[in-house]
Parts: structure tokens; C-alpha cells; sequence
């Protein structure tokens, strides 16, 4: 189960890391659902084939903007199920409007975590 908890941060952190240029993004939840993992990819990474594809939830304005914070433009939640266990693999890709939100995310999941974390290294952090 800890291994599908790194696995999910690992797909917030990748969110988080979007950058939006100066001139701003016209990255759309479409082209992030299209960026997402296949099904090969899952099961390869998984290493069981009974994993299969759940629907995918889309959080955009004005649809989720009363749980949205302000700074989030959109995020799109892909969801995997293991098929004859409870476990489920669910990777939410995130596009922050700049990149000190998509910073201040990041430190704040950093924190949650405290020092006692290891992993693989992303970017310049280890989380």
C-alpha cells in the first residue's frame, strides 16, 4: 500500500512541477489525460496484469470551483483498480497558475512528510 501511496505523490509532485510561462499555459485537461500513463505502462510498472482502468474525473471551473483552490487551474485524476483486491492506484496531474503555487505545493507536501521520507529523487528534491 506504501508503495501505491509514493506512486500517487510521485503523479502530484509531476503536477505540481507544471510550469505556466509568463504568458500563461494552453495546457488543457484533455492534453494532460493524454500525457497519462497506458494501461501497459500500469500493468508493466505494477507487475500484475489484473490491473485495469477506472473512469477518469476531470476537476475544473466552474464544476469543482467551490472545492478548487484559486491558484489551481485544473487537475485530472486517472484511477486504476486491482481487480480481486481493494487496492486502487489513483495519479492526479495538477497545472498550477505559476510556478510559486506549484512551489508552495510542493513544500507543503514535502512538510507533511517530515524528515523521515526517502525515495527516488524528482527533480532537485528527494521526497
Amino acid at each position: 500500500m506504501r508503495f501505491v501511496a509514493v506512486i500517487g505523490l510521485l503523479a502530484v509532485v509531476a503536477g505540481a512541477c507544471t510550469r505556466a510561462g509568463a504568458a500563461g499555459s494552453n495546457a488543457q485537461p484533455s492534453d494532460f489525460y493524454g500525457a497519462n500513463p497506458t494501461l501497459a505502462d500500469d500493468r508493466s510498472l505494477l507487475g500484475d496484469s489484473n490491473w485495469w482502468p477506472g473512469p477518469p474525473s476531470f476537476g475544473v471551473r466552474p464544476l469543482d470551483s467551490a472545492t478548487m483552490p484559486f491558484n489551481e487551474r485544473f487537475h485530472v485524476i486517472t484511477r486504476f483498480a486491482h481487480l480481486g483486491t481493494a487496492e486502487t492506484l489513483d495519479m492526479e496531474y495538477t497545472l498550477w497558475d505559476s510556478t510559486s503555487s506549484a512551489t508552495t505545493q510542493m513544500t507543503n507536501i514535502q512538510s507533511g512528510f517530515g524528515t523521515s521520507a526517502t525515495g527516488t529523487k524528482v527533480g532537485d528534491q528527494v521526497l
